[in-house]
């Protein structure tokens, strides 16, 4: 049996050499916005009431109840916000997501053929957009509140130019292992 490096075939490289981190992203901040004005106002609301209320009982039941709503509209979203992200790399673009149960999608530049921007009024006062890639076909992947959207999306549409030769090569490259590999088995050289 022949192997791809023994042969030169296929010139052998460190693939985690080529591939760089070209940006990380997360959703706009503004989305926090809101978890953190709630705070404001239960903060505020607990140290009213917890001076009004005559029993200890009842001031226990309103810090519970203020630890819930603060935990439940404050805490998840915030962790859920910092769980989320997007990588984009010199070859990839990988989406992270969730917060208990993670998943990640990968997404390979050659296969973009279409990134799109799009925004609500809010969106575009803040510099942020939901960007639309189109990997070819029916898939599209939806990345929302992505912050300088316009500059991301460019960048996109740059990095995955610059991958279709790439893609390309490495099409060629494996046809022609598999040419020679035939040839060489062909010849007798080769054991099947």
């Amino acid at each position: 049996m022949i192997r791809r490096r023994e042969t030169g075939l296929i010139p052998v490289q460190d693939e985690q050499a080529v591939e760089q981190t070209v940006a990380t992203l997360r959703r706009h901040a503004r989305v926090l916005t809101g978890p953190f004005v709630l705070l404001a106002i239960v903060s505020a609301a607990l140290g009213f009431f917890d001076a009004q209320l005559p029993e200890a009982w009842m001031r226990l039941a309103l810090w519970i109840a203020g630890a819930v709503v603060v935990i439940s509209l404050v805490v998840v979203p915030l962790l859920a916000w910092l769980g989320g992200r997007v990588v984009v790399t010199t070859r990839r673009i990988i989406v992270f997501n969730g917060l208990i149960v993670r998943s990640r999608r990968e997404m390979l530049l050659a296969r973009v053929t279409d990134v799109t921007v799009r925004r609500t009024p809010l969106q575009a006062a803040m510099r942020s957009g939901n960007l639309l890639i189109s990997l070819g076909g029916e898939q599209t992947v939806r990345v929302r509140d992505i912050p300088r959207a316009d500059l991301v999306a460019a960048a996109l549409l740059q990095l995955a130019s610059s991958n279709q030769p790439v893609a390309l090569q490495r099409t060629r490259d494996r046809a022609q292992w598999a040419n020679d590999a035939f040839a060489l088995r062909d010849s007798g050289l080769l054991s099947a």
